[in-house]
């Protein structure tokens, strides 16, 4: 099947780092107005400001964004629609964060907000959640037993809540308080992180030997 000129360039675009890419607009119109509609996932866009969160919503598509500071209101809407969104450290009221449902991938590591169950209900529609460190009764995990891919590293979470991730893909619990007891429920995931210093022996590991089993869960970096 032969490439239109459009989807090459979009290949290339996707080479290089987005200031780099930025830049192909100079080329000529036509490249100006590909680069500026077409939705871009393939690299993180972080936003230190709120004249650059204006910039680059009001002249391009993309839809992966780590942001460093407070989020205005008003960006919600379309941040909302983004594939991938990073708000590591960042404040926001449960009222606000369930609107990012719709997410691909959100990291909500470090967050300064207690997640409410009905937040968590929410959230479950997302594929992939990082709770790195995220404050929220244990007991509400069993709301997001469909998700593919959890991220609870030093969270508060026991054996008797991971029971209800037994579906999930791709469980990281590094730094959790989950012991051999766990192991019972858990034989069904793909990956699992338990991190160095894991309570998990060795016995209990070969169990769990249809899973692949890695140190850290390098997803919270995303």
């Amino acid at each position: 099947m032969s490439l239109h000129i459009h989807d090459i360039f979009n290949l290339i675009c996707k080479e290089f780092p987005i200031p780099v890419m930025v830049n192909l607009e100079l080329i000529s119109k036509c490249h100006e107005t590909i680069i500026k509609n077409t939705e871009w996932y393939h690299s993180q866009l972080t936003i230190k400001n709120d004249d650059t969160m204006l910039y680059f919503i009001k002249q391009y598509n993309f839809r992966n964004f780590e942001i460093r500071n407070h989020i205005e209101k008003n960006h919600i809407d379309y941040l909302q629609n983004c594939h991938t969104l990073n708000l590591q450290f960042t404040k926001l009221s449960n009222k606000y964060i369930k609107k990012f449902h719709g997410c691909h991938t959100l990291n909500l590591g470090n967050s300064y907000t207690r997640l409410k169950r009905t937040t968590l209900m929410k959230l479950r529609h997302c594929h992939t959640l990082i709770l790195f460190d995220v404050n929220f009764n244990n007991r509400d995990l069993e709301v997001l037993s469909k998700c593919n891919t959890i991220c609870l590293t030093f969270s508060q979470v026991k054996n008797h809540h991971v029971k209800h991730l037994k579906k999930c893909h791709t469980l990281g619990l590094e730094g959790s308080f989950v012991t051999n007891k766990c192991v019972k429920h858990l034989k069904n995931c793909h990956t699992i992180y338990f991190g160095i210093n894991s309570k998990i022996d060795r016995l209990h590991r070969d169990i769990l030997r249809k899973c692949c089993f890695k140190a850290s869960f390098n997803l919270i970096y995303i």
